[in-house]
């Protein structure tokens, strides 16, 4: 899976200075010639209009009164304002704009107190000059602009850096994620985010963390199925070549005429055939009640079931098995005691118990079966004095196909497909019971089976 890559930091570090850059510009842009450019002009063209309004008014005291003094009047006007200075000069020595506040003619320098001044030129009889208005309102504007400038030029470094360090972090994180997603992808489910703080990125991470650990989990998983799978064929593949082999080997030497079989040996040979031909056909039904069980397909008819009157039936059902190997059957349970189970699995749990004590139990006389309660379980002791089982083997007795084999010489006399025990414990559970074994050498094997005992009805059981 290819994962794209995370745009580079140096790419996304120069859009944003280019960006930001942009913004800035526009900005003084704006200020200088927007704000500032219409705020002087107005201030200019308002004092201008005072200046037209002060030539008029000396220009018509001039003519009404011969001996006008322009300096008294100067002097007398002057004493009404607080910001601004009228001046008349004779000369060019002043900033000068025109009417249109276009053009500029700088002429010396502005008055000793640094106030900008506008002027108009006015010609009286005795002299002619520019007549001045000082202001330091205009002085106030332009020095704001060039503050607010300087301030906006100083703000750029600052923001820049600002934005370099959150695009690295941004960057860092997010680079970090995707090399996460990247190894994810390539099978290494072990891997993790290590991201913290509380932003929006520790939370992906945690979530990230969760579907790995989810993941993991259920490859694991897959892992061991596919596992018990494999050894599940192999170990079906030998329990059914074995049968196979041996009927095959003593077909053919029945087929062999030049042998001159006697009418015994081919009866003895024939029977063999029927014993692995019926040992094949057990297998094949224990396989298919695997599968039924682990399907979730078998459907169980729980009822109440007198445990004594079940003993007597199940005794008399193999009582020319039990007289043939000498073993005797023998039971614990007061009269009227139930257990809530399907009968017929019932049966074949206790069934296949007894056939795995008369198959693994060397010099077995006895075996005894004891029923208890409480008010919410029935409780099954199958006990067998046996030879018992080696301690190493007891966590596994219950797996599929595991064999014990206690010397090397039974390894091959031995007519068991290992499915035995797996079935009851499974038919066990699914009944919502369980089922413990407790052996020892030279003494014996129980078998303990917890069954729950609730309302008579009928379910359809599903194995989780």
């Amino acid at each position: 899976m290819k994962i794209p890559k995370v745009q580079s930091f140096a790419r996304l570090v120069l859009g944003y200075f280019l960006l930001l850059s942009s913004m800035y510009m526009v900005l003084i842009f704006y200020v200088h010639f927007g704000i500032v450019h219409n705020i002087v002009s107005h201030n200019i063209k308002e004092k201008h209009d005072m200046l037209v309004y002060f030539k008029n008014s000396i220009i018509e005291e001039e003519q009404k009164n011969p001996q006008f003094d322009l300096n008294a009047y100067i002097t007398q006007e002057n004493r009404l304002f607080n910001r601004l200075k009228l001046d008349f000069v004779t000369r060019d020595r002043i900033e000068i704009r025109s009417a249109d506040h276009k053009k500029i003619m700088r002429v010396a320098l502005p008055d000793r107190d640094g106030r900008t001044a506008v002027a108009i030129k006015i010609n009286l009889k005795q002299t002619s000059g520019y007549l001045v208005l000082y202001s330091a309102e205009l002085n106030r504007i332009n020095a704001g602009a060039r503050n607010l400038t300087i301030f906006i030029l100083a703000t750029v470094l600052p923001s820049l850096l600002v934005g370099f360090f959150i695009f690295r972090r941004v960057y860092r994180r997010s680079s970090h994620l995707v090399g996460a997603v990247e190894r994810i992808s390539r099978g290494d489910y072990h891997t993790r985010v290590g991201l913290s703080g509380n932003d929006e990125y520790t939370l992906i991470g945690q979530a990230f963390n969760d579907m790995a650990a989810s993941i993991e989990k259920s490859t694991e998983k897959l892992k061991a199925i596919d596992e018990q799978r494999r050894k599940f064929i192999a170990d079906i593949s030998h329990e059914l070549a074995t049968p196979l082999t041996s009927i095959q080997g003593f077909v053919e030497t029945l087929q062999m005429q030049e042998l001159k079989l006697s009418i015994a040996e081919q009866q003895g040979y024939l029977k063999i055939v029927w014993e692995e031909t019926e040992r094949l056909s057990y297998l094949v039904k224990d396989l298919l009640e695997l599968a039924r069980i682990d399907a979730g397909t078998m459907t169980l008819m729980r009822d109440r079931i007198i445990c004594e009157q079940f003993l007597l039936e199940f005794a008399k059902r193999n009582s020319l098995r039990l007289k043939e190997k000498q073993v005797e059957l023998q039971w614990i349970v007061e009269p009227g005691l139930w257990i809530y189970a399907d009968y017929r699995r019932l049966e074949q749990i206790f069934q296949n118990l007894l056939d795995n004590a008369l198959k693994h139990s060397e010099q077995l006389h006895q075996v005894t079966v004891t029923f208890s309660e409480t008010p919410e379980y029935s409780r099954v002791s199958f006990t067998d004095d046996g030879s018992g089982i080696p301690s190493q083997h007891l966590e596994r007795v219950f797996d599929s196909f595991y064999k014990v084999v206690k010397r090397p010489e039974q390894s091959s006399s031995f007519n068991s497909n290992g499915l035995g025990l797996s079935i009851v414990k499974r038919l066990v559970e699914l009944h919502g019971g369980t089922i413990q074994v407790e052996s020892q050498l030279g003494v014996g094997t129980t078998f303990v089976l917890i069954f729950p005992k609730t309302n008579p009805e009928d379910h359809f059981a599903e194995r989780n």
